[in-house]
C-alpha cells in the first residue's frame, strides 16, 4: 500500500510540472515620420524595454541615387550592440532603406538614423522583442526593389518558433492623403510623409511562425500607382530554439488524469482489502 502511494505521488510530481511556452515576445513598437521643407538629415527613435532585448529598426528617406545612411547612433553610446542589415537604394535610386538589428545593454535606447544628403521627408519604425537568440539572431534576410503598383517582400525559409518581419520603403506620388501619418500596434506600423517636393511611405509587419518553412511573399499596395520601392523579409531566431509545448493537451492535464486513475486504483484496492478482512 505504501509503495502504491509513493508511486502515485511521484507520478503526480512528474506530470504536473508547469512548463511555460517559449517564444519571441513583442516588447515595444514605435514610429517616426517627418516632413520638413527646410531639410533634414537625422531622426531619433526612443526604444524602451529590458536589457538583452533585440530591436529591428527601419529608416527610410528619399534619394537622387547617391544618398545613403551613416552608422546608427545610439544613446547611451555603450547601451547597444548594433548590426547593419541593409542600406540600399530603391529602384532608380529614388529612395533609400536602412535596417539595423540592435541588442540592448540598457533598458532604454535612443536610436538616431542619419544620412548623407539633405532631404525633406523621412519615415520609419521599429519592433523590439525579448527571447531572440544572442549569438545568431537573424535566420535570413532577403530584399528586393522594383517599380510597380505593388511592393513585394520576398519569401525566406524560416525555422520553428521564429518571428518574421517585413519592411517596406515606398516613394509614391499620392496627393489624397494627410501630409503626415503614423500608426502602430503590436505587430504593425505605417508612416507617411509628404513635403512640397517629396513623399515617402513605410510599413512594418511582424508575424510569429510556430512551424518553419517558406514564409511566402508579402505585399504593400500603392493604390494602383507605379511606385519606386524596396522591401525586405527578415527571420529572427528564438533563444535556444526550444520546441513550443503545445497547449492541448498540456502536461498538467495529463498529470491530473494519471493522478485520478492511480488514486482510483488505490481506493479500489483498499476497499477490497477491507472487505476481505471483514
Amino acid at each position: 500500500m505504501k509503495l502504491v502511494t509513493a508511486i502515485s505521488l511521484l507520478l503526480f510530481a512528474i506530470f504536473t510540472i508547469d512548463y511555460s511556452e517559449a517564444a519571441i515576445v513583442p516588447i515595444d513598437v514605435g514610429t517616426n515620420a517627418v516632413a520638413e521643407n527646410s531639410g533634414i538629415n537625422d531622426v531619433t527613435f526612443n526604444s524602451s524595454g529590458n536589457k538583452g532585448d533585440y530591436t529591428l529598426l527601419l529608416c527610410g528617406t528619399t534619394s537622387d541615387g547617391s544618398n545613403t545612411f551613416n552608422d546608427l547612433i545610439t544613446n547611451p553610446p555603450a547601451g547597444a550592440i548594433v548590426t547593419e542589415l541593409d542600406n540600399n537604394q530603391c529602384a532608380d535610386g529614388r529612395c533609400v532603406m536602412g535596417v539595423w538589428g540592435i541588442f540592448s545593454t540598457s533598458a532604454d535606447n535612443d536610436l538616431t538614423c542619419n544620412w548623407t544628403d539633405t532631404t525633406t521627408v523621412f519615415g520609419g519604425g521599429f519592433f523590439r522583442f525579448s527571447g531572440v537568440d544572442f549569438n545568431n539572431p537573424v535566420i535570413d534576410i532577403q530584399c528586393d526593389t522594383g517599380f510597380s503598383p505593388t511592393a513585394t517582400a520576398p519569401s525566406i525559409i524560416t525555422e520553428d518558433n521564429s518571428r518574421v518581419i517585413r519592411f517596406f520603403v515606398v516613394n509614391i506620388d499620392l496627393t489624397n492623403i494627410d501630409t503626415l501619418t503614423e500608426d502602430s500596434d503590436t505587430d504593425t506600423f505605417t508612416t507617411g510623409a509628404i513635403s512640397d517636393t517629396e513623399n515617402l511611405f513605410t510599413e512594418g509587419l511582424s508575424e510569429r511562425f510556430d512551424i518553419g518553412g517558406p514564409t511566402g511573399t508579402e505585399e504593400f499596395s500603392a493604390q494602383g500607382v507605379d511606385s519606386y520601392w524596396r522591401a525586405c523579409t527578415i527571420g529572427l531566431r528564438m533563444q535556444g530554439n526550444d520546441p513550443i509545448v503545445r497547449p492541448i493537451p498540456t502536461l498538467s492535464e495529463w498529470g491530473l488524469l494519471a493522478m485520478a486513475g492511480v488514486l482510483g486504483m488505490v481506493g479500489f484496492i483498499a476497499v477490497r482489502r477491507r472487505k476481505l478482512a471483514a
